[in-house]
């Protein structure tokens, strides 16, 4: 997918990923539960990096990195940058992974455009790095209350 415009910022524009062959796109969505990822991060970072561990009886993170984003739903079509995670290794408990350090400073900021509404949530990176755009970066990690003034703002709207 080309660029709307040349003025629109694509993930690929500000995020140095090299090879995207060694990421596995986790598109983060409301569970079988309930839960929505946005609420598991903004509640309690370490049950974030356990929905990046989670592996149902299958290898879907088969690859080097974890480049996961979750549904932002006060906004339809958006994602919030979750981190990148190295896979350290796989067990029949799911993925040691670890944090990739040089990515953080985005984690919980990085707003990002993506018009993806497939049921498989881990995806190639490579199938799907130049459909995703910038929309925005918050001045600071996304929070429970900066999540209720959007919502406000979203009703008034």
């Amino acid at each position: 997918m080309a660029k709307k415009n040349d003025n629109e910022i694509m993930l690929a524009d500000i995020l140095q990923l090299e090879e995207y062959e060694k990421y596995k796109l986790h598109a983060a969505s409301k569970n079988t539960e309930g839960k929505r990822p946005l609420d598991v991060f903004l509640g309690n970072i370490e049950d974030w990096y356990g929905w990046n561990r989670y592996s149902p009886n299958k290898n879907d993170f088969n690859r080097e990195y974890i480049f996961s984003i979750m549904q932002f739903y006060p906004w339809s079509g958006t994602w919030l940058f979750g981190g990148v995670f190295k896979v350290i290794d796989s067990n029949d408990d799911g993925y040691d992974i670890e944090e990739v350090k040089k990515y953080q400073k985005f984690t919980g900021r990085l707003l990002l455009n993506f018009d993806y509404k497939k049921k498989q949530r881990r995806i190639k990176m490579e199938n799907f790095i130049d459909k995703i755009y910038v929309n925005r970066i918050f001045e600071s990690r996304c929070s429970f209350e900066m999540l209720e003034i959007i919502e406000r703002t979203v009703r008034i709207l």
